[in-house]
């Protein structure tokens, strides 16, 4: 898990607003699993505008950005259009109005047809 502040904030060095608060998504998951896509889910945060899931297949060097999920109940989101038997590496990154934090990273196997 990994947090990024962007800029300074107006209460001065070493204090937070509610605006630095952002934490990393929290029971990240796979609820289902086929060859051709990953079904996960996590647990709303307060804080972020909306989450960024990233993956590449394990050994990629480049990470495919999937659309954008905004904050709300029982996020969700559907990576598709996958390789079936292969292993992927797949994260959520939470994106707060000062900063960023991404979660664990899963190692999701796709299933074979």
């Amino acid at each position: 898990m990994a947090c990024e502040t962007f800029g300074t904030n107006s209460c001065g060095p070493g204090c937070l607003t509610m605006d630095d608060v952002c934490g990393s998504p929290l029971d990240f998951k796979s609820t289902e699993i086929t060859p051709y896509t990953i079904k996960l889910s996590w647990t709303q945060l307060v804080f972020p505008i909306q989450y960024f899931v990233e993956y590449k297949v394990v050994g990629a060097a480049l990470w495919t950005l999937n659309p954008v999920v905004p904050n709300g109940p029982n996020p969700t989101d559907t990576i598709g259009v996958l390789l079936p038997n292969t292993t992927y590496y797949v994260r959520v990154t939470a994106v707060c109005p000062a900063s960023t934090c991404t979660s664990v990273t899963l190692v999701i196997t796709t299933k074979p047809i």
